[in-house]
């Protein structure tokens, strides 16, 4: 089976709107999605930011793709530091829970409107999809998936991604901000070419 390496960041709603679609209609696909967290604003505070001009202007693109996927859309007033949540995300693949992992923490921001920086609650999500939340917090709090994390930064720099999601087809790089038929498309076609 084939892989394709997805690049993504929890600030992104691109990104919570490629993993509906992974899920739903592409599971179908001979393909093996491979999520690879990539911190997209590193140098965010831990307590976050007022969203930038530039998010203003894509709010309301991003409702509209949301309604379209039928997803709710209302995140937190502020652009959080992603770090823990995306190195959560990161322990949670290697003990087995990452897709429900990933979907509770998209979920969390995006239709509720619920902080995902806190180390308890990230202990929380992973508990809720059947994993250990003392020995996560435990890892956590012990530097763990910290060079992980930098490793992921390093391959998302190798590929050539400059936003997320960015899903890696063969050779090229697809940002999952294209016309969604673009990006069917081209996986149709990556999935049907011999191995």
């Amino acid at each position: 089976m084939r892989t394709v390496p997805v690049f993504y960041d929890f600030v992104c709603p691109y990104a919570f709107v490629a993993h509906a679609r992974v899920r739903n209609l592409w599971k179908e696909l001979p393909l093996r999605f491979e999520w690879v967290p990539w911190e997209i604003y590193p140098e965010t505070p831990r307590e976050g930011v007022p969203r930038s001009a530039e998010w203003q202007v894509l709010e309301p693109l991003a409702k509209a793709l949301f309604e379209e996927q039928n997803l709710a859309f209302q995140p937190t007033p502020l652009l959080p530091n992603t770090n823990l949540a995306l190195r959560a995300a990161l322990w949670a693949e290697r003990a087995g829970g990452g897709e429900d992992f990933r979907d509770s923490v998209f979920r969390r921001y995006y239709e509720q409107g619920r902080d995902i920086t806190h180390p308890d609650v990230l202990a929380g999500l992973i508990e809720r999809v059947g994993l250990d939340p003392i020995a996560f917090l435990d890892d956590i709090k012990g530097g763990g998936m910290h060079e992980e994390l930098r490793e992921s930064d390093l391959r998302a720099e190798e590929a050539g991604v400059r936003w997320a999601p960015a899903f890696v087809v063969g050779k090229s790089c697809i940002v999952g901000d294209v016309p969604w038929t673009v990006l069917d498309e081209a996986l149709k076609t990556f999935a049907a070419e011999p191995g």
